[in-house]
């Protein structure tokens, strides 16, 4: 029986190899493990501010600031409205970091 890699699988496997660059805080880390719970084959998460919030125990303000950082570094992306608020949806997870994604 083969078995094939669903996209959560590679996503995690992922996260581990950025877990070992030391680049990151265990918050930054745990919050894109979160997402890799939830991606589809394009490497989003439909998770939101306030659930991922939620499931790590931290206030909104707090997952908005690793979120830049991630961001920053190239390892997460998502897309703006207007005036640069970040909208909670999707999250996309940089599978070619430390690369800048390819669109």
């Amino acid at each position: 029986m083969s078995m094939q890699s669903v996209p959560g699988d590679e996503a995690r496997e992922w996260a581990r190899e950025l877990g070992r660059t030391g680049r990151f805080a265990p918050e930054q880390l745990f919050l894109l493990w979160l997402m890799t719970m939830t991606v589809n084959d394009q490497w989003d998460s439909d998770e939101t501010l306030e659930t991922l919030s939620t499931a790590a125990g931290m206030r909104v303000e707090s997952v908005k600031h690793h979120l830049e950082i991630l961001r920053e570094n190239n390892a997460v992306s998502w897309h703006i409205r207007d005036y640069g608020v970040p909208v909670a949806t999707p999250f996309t997870l940089n599978r070619s970091f430390p690369e800048t994604a390819r669109r």
